[in-house]
């Protein structure tokens, strides 16, 4: 009888847990964290050493407060990325830097962009992605 229950708490403790996680991580798990379903979603794809990734982070500084509340905002350093960011930079293909990929609430993809972009043309895709137009 103690036998079973050395094993029922070693289930419990151990292998209960292991299990619920694998059973919740999602299968897709960088689009998960991206895709909330509560806004869409902008990722930023830059480089430090690059001047247009810094000419694109000044115009990025002044638009994105306007926009905090509309649009989540994610920015990925393609030299430092982890893993899960270099994953992404593969899905999305970002073959140059700064590259800018719209997301709508579901994670699909609307639009993308390549190269610093003025703060109207910003303000602009910003919009078309809170009305959920594309292009």
């Amino acid at each position: 009888m103690k036998k079973h229950m050395n094993l029922a708490i070693i289930v419990a403790i151990f292998i209960i847990p292991i299990m619920l996680y694998y059973s919740f991580k999602s299968t897709d798990q960088d689009t998960a964290s991206i895709a909330t379903g509560l806004r869409p979603t902008v990722i930023d794809f830059s480089s430090e050493m690059c001047m247009e990734c810094r000419e694109l982070k000044k115009v990025m500084d002044q638009v994105e407060p306007k926009y905090d509340k509309k649009i989540i905002f994610k920015k990925i350093m393609i030299n430092s990325a982890s893993s899960e960011d270099q994953k992404l930079v593969k899905k999305y293909e970002v073959k140059v830097v700064p590259t800018l990929v719209y997301l709508d609430k579901n994670g699909k993809v609307i639009k993308k962009t390549e190269g610093a972009l003025p703060k109207e043309e910003l303000e602009r895709n910003f919009n078309r992605l809170i009305n959920g137009k594309s292009s």
